[in-house]
């Protein structure tokens, strides 16, 4: 069997709260091929950016703890490179580079951004101060900002939110690295802008395959799928949890069978039934369906991917 790019297995990721054990990530798996476009989806709270900070090692620790799983890159598991270690710094940027969600907050305030731009570059390229503006400059005009031989020693504040965002992506692919992670990259971003910056990593992802002959990957971390349909190859969904979701098969289940939806769903889910608001109706006539889908969460999601692919 071909090797995949990224192998993700069984990952889980808790944080130890004064309340307790949080469990953030229970037992991801997913994959990613080389020129493969993925979306993670799921709902604010469901684990989709820490399953991506856990595979590179960026979250806290304490109180967060990678207590299970693997992650298979180039034939060896990241998961268990030591802290601070070598290869975890070669991997970070240089194998795999993530765009976060507020740019604002990942661009440091004092420096400029060719400081930052070309700090990655000498750091994984081995290049000299020259070699790297250039190349700095070169990846400014890649994504759509103009006159960069001037910019490149502007401060993030003096860039707008799409520019520095822009900015953040200049950064990401500087070092050309295998897979590129957004992390719900756009979600900041007035949609005009959300529309520029995503044809934006489709046109990139398509000129770096070309002119490089490599199977550069994009991993897509979004909470609404429907924006990213048309640039995404797979899905992969992340939900609370398939307990959760069997309980709230049932609760739709027992509704249908007793013929009072809305006095069932109250009583056993008042939470569920303030989300419901306007689509109760809906979910009145088709509660039995739903139920038997939410119970076959996956072999449902499998159909609606197919269906959303063509």
């Amino acid at each position: 069997m071909a090797e995949h790019l990224l192998d993700v297995r069984h990952l889980q990721t808790v944080f130890h709260m004064g309340e307790g054990l949080v469990k953030a990530v229970d037992d991801a798996t997913f994959h990613v091929d080389e020129g493969e476009i993925i979306g993670i989806v799921g709902e604010s709270g469901s684990g989709k950016s820490v399953t991506m900070m856990s595979i590179l090692k960026l979250i806290a620790m304490p109180p967060g703890e990678i207590v299970g799983g693997e992650a298979y890159f180039g034939g060896k598991d990241i998961l268990k490179y030591p802290a601070n270690s070598d290869e975890l710094r070669a991997l970070r940027g240089g194998g795999i580079s993530m765009i976060f969600q507020e740019p604002m907050t990942s661009l440091n305030p004092v420096l400029t951004v060719g400081q930052q731009i070309t700090e990655s570059i000498m750091l994984h390229l081995n290049m000299n101060k020259a070699d790297a503006r250039r190349r700095a400059i070169e990846l400014l005009g890649q994504v759509g900002i103009p006159d960069g031989e001037s910019r490149i020693d502007y401060y993030p504040t003096q860039f707008s939110g799409g520019m520095r965002q822009r900015v953040m992506i200049a950064m990401a692919m500087s070092c050309n690295p295998k897979i590129l992670i957004a992390d719900e990259a756009t979600t900041a971003l007035d949609v005009t802008t959300q529309e520029q910056i995503l044809e934006l990593l489709r046109d990139i992802v398509k000129k770096t395959n070309t002119a490089l002959g490599m199977g550069f990957a994009v991993i897509f971390v979004m909470s609404i799928a429907s924006v990213f349909t048309y640039l995404v190859n797979t899905f992969v969904l992340v939900k609370l949890g398939l307990e959760y979701m069997k309980t709230i098969a049932f609760i739709l289940i027992i509704a249908a069978l007793v013929q009072s939806v809305e006095i069932v769903i109250k009583k056993f889910s008042p939470s569920l039934y303030s989300a419901l608001g306007v689509y109760l109706p809906l979910i009145t006539t088709n509660c039995a369906v739903l139920g038997v889908a939410l119970l076959n969460v996956e072999k449902t999601y499998n159909l609606l991917q197919s269906f959303l692919n063509g």
